[in-house]
Formats: structure tokens, C-alpha cells, sequence
């Protein structure tokens, strides 16, 4: 473990969580006892201040992790872009793993490693965001008897991700943003428990920090379905999590049910904007096929070839029409 660390406390958020992360960091005691590991989706291709933001609107040490940095009472440390954070024992590790929930860095891998490496001296905390990410984190930080934290959806700006955590978990406390801090403090004051039994399905966190995966070790974990992975193709096995399906591809992508269907819905999207192009790219076709018919004196063929442009025409309107209306949005 970290020397005099007793607890470690992991936190994820997404879309309006920034915020919250800031109000929580200025107003925690100068002397906070435990290190705070943070998972904030970031773009994996633009550059980010974030830390630096937060360090200089807070007045605290905030920074991203750097490989192997070591866990130290008031230790705050974020997720660089395109890196999942993880924790192995007293120490993090960066990953450029398989995404989880569409999402790299992703909040379940740092949940389930802290849950494994700290057991019931971890604290998760999820905050704002879309989608589910972080749920089965929590739910592997409950199972290694840690404590959950929520912040209530009612005020969230993004709702979804507070709202899967008390819907899959066993949440110990759900608080508002003002009260957060206050909150965590008086957690790590208390006696942490004496045990630190990690959660079942360590196979999970072995692939995740190689950034590996296999069939047969999929196969020990979970069973294969008829899906495919949105990510790259490949089979899905669905993992067993009680009342959450959860599903994983032999290549490491992980993904709730939640963020596959967000996935097939953007699939769905893709597919018919190629459509557009292509019943355009059709109709120009077409139209260079008329205008060589009437240039070669074939009437009859000029007006076949103007009938296919004018249905490519109408069929690429319905499906733009279908697109911009909003309406795709439903079809997942």
C-alpha cells in the first residue's frame, strides 16, 4: 500500500462533472489523508488543461498521472487523455488499453483496480455525466466492501450516470455537490475496515493493464453471444454481473448495455449519411448517363437513366429528411 495512505478515493464523471470535481477539491481540508484518483472523459485527441485549470482555480496540486507515480496523503491526480488511470497497490498505472464504454481513459478501470488493489478502504464517487460508465466499477468496489458515493441526479446536469449507480448499486451516501467534500472527509477519518478482499473476476484487471485480452480467457469469464463488437468487429462474450449485462470482446473492448446501444444507434446514423452519399453519387451518375444518351441521339435510354436519377433523387431527400429531423435518434 501507499506507507501512510489508509484510503484512496476514485472518482469518474463525464459531461458536467468538471465543475463538481473543482467545487470538491477547494473546499477539502489542507490536511486530506487520502490520495484522489480522478477519470473525466476527455477527447483522446485534443490536448487538455484541465489539471492545470483545476490547479490554478483551486490552489491545490492537481495534476495528471504520471507512470508508476506513487499514492501519498492529499494526492489528486487525473486521468491524462487517451490513458485509462489505473491502481496497482500503491502506485498508478497509465494504460492505452481497449476502450470501455466507448471511452478512453474510462471510469470502470480505475474502479475495478482500486477495488482490487485497496478492497474496502476504497471510496468511489461518480458524478455527472451521460451513459453508464463507472457503474460496475462501483458495483466491484461494494463487492471488495468499500463505500459508494453518489451525487444526487436531481441536480446533476447530466443525470444518467448518478442515476444507473443507484439503480445497479447498494450506494452508501448520495449528496449534493456543496456537501460532497465535507462528506468525504469525515469517511476517511473513520476506522477503515481491516479487511481488503478483492472482487471476484481479477481476470478483468489482468487484460485491462496489458491491454490484452483472449478467447479462452473470455471464455473462463463469461459466455459467447451472437453480437459483435461496435468498437472493432469482433465477437462479444456477455458477462455475468447479476441484474447488469455487460459485455466484452476478445480484444479487451468492455461495454454496458448502455453504451452499446448508444454505439449501434451512432452505426445507424453513419450507415445513413453513406446512404445520402451514395444516392447522390447515383444520381450524378446518372446525369452524366443522360446527358452521353441524348449527345448519341438514344432518347429511350436518356429518359431510363433520368427515371434513376430522379428516384435516387427522392430516396436521399426521405433518408435527409429522416436524418435532420431528429428522428434517427429513436431507432436505437
Amino acid at each position: 500500500m501507499g506507507g501512510d495512505l489508509e484510503r484512496l478515493i476514485v472518482v469518474g464523471g463525464s459531461a458536467g462533472a468538471v465543475p463538481v470535481l473543482q467545487r470538491v477539491i477547494e473546499t477539502l481540508p489542507g490536511d486530506f489523508p487520502a490520495a484522489v484518483l480522478a477519470v473525466i472523459h476527455l477527447s483522446p485527441t485534443e490536448p487538455s488543461g484541465l489539471a492545470a485549470a483545476l490547479a490554478r482555480i483551486t490552489g491545490r496540486d492537481v495534476r495528471f498521472a504520471r507512470n508508476g507515480q506513487t499514492l501519498a496523503p492529499g494526492t489528486i491526480l487525473l486521468a491524462p487523455p487517451n490513458f485509462h488511470l489505473l491502481v496497482k497497490d500503491g502506485a498508478v498505472a497509465l494504460s492505452r488499453g481497449p476502450k470501455e464504454n466507448l471511452a478512453r481513459p474510462a471510469i470502470d478501470p480505475l474502479f475495478r483496480t482500486a477495488a482490487v488493489s485497496w478492497g474496502a478502504r476504497t471510496i468511489g464517487v461518480v458524478l455527472s455525466g451521460r451513459l453508464d460508465d463507472g457503474t460496475a466499477g462501483l458495483r466491484a468496489i461494494k463487492r471488495a466492501g468499500g463505500l459508494a458515493v453518489v451525487q444526487d441526479p436531481a441536480e446533476a446536469e447530466a443525470a444518467d450516470m448518478p442515476q444507473s449507480a443507484l439503480g445497479f448499486c447498494d450506494v452508501d451516501h448520495v449528496t449534493e455537490s456543496t456537501q460532497m467534500a465535507s462528506l468525504l472527509d469525515r469517511l476517511v477519518k473513520q476506522p477503515p475496515p481491516r479487511a481488503n478482499q478483492p472482487p471476484p473476476g481479477q481476470v478483468l484487471e489482468s487484460a485491462m493493464e496489458s491491454g490484452l485480452s483472449s478467447m479462452e480467457g473470455e471464455d473462463r469469464i463469461g459466455e459467447r453471444s451472437v453480437l459483435t463488437c461496435p468498437e472493432c468487429g469482433g465477437t462479444l462474450w456477455r458477462i455475468p454481473d447479476g441484474d447488469m449485462l455487460r459485455y466484452r470482446c476478445h480484444t479487451g473492448h468492455a461495454l454496458t448495455a448502455d453504451s452499446m446501444s448508444e454505439a449501434y444507434g451512432s452505426a445507424v446514423e453513419k450507415a445513413l449519411w453513406s446512404a445520402v452519399r451514395t444516392h447522390r453519387e447515383r444520381v450524378g451518375l446518372a446525369r452524366d448517363m443522360v446527358a452521353k444518351a441524348l449527345m448519341r441521339g438514344h432518347r429511350q435510354s436518356a429518359e431510363l437513366w433520368q427515371r434513376r436519377a430522379e428516384e435516387c433523387d427522392r430516396e436521399a431527400d426521405v433518408i435527409l429528411s429522416l436524418l435532420l429531423s431528429g428522428e434517427v435518434e429513436k431507432l436505437d
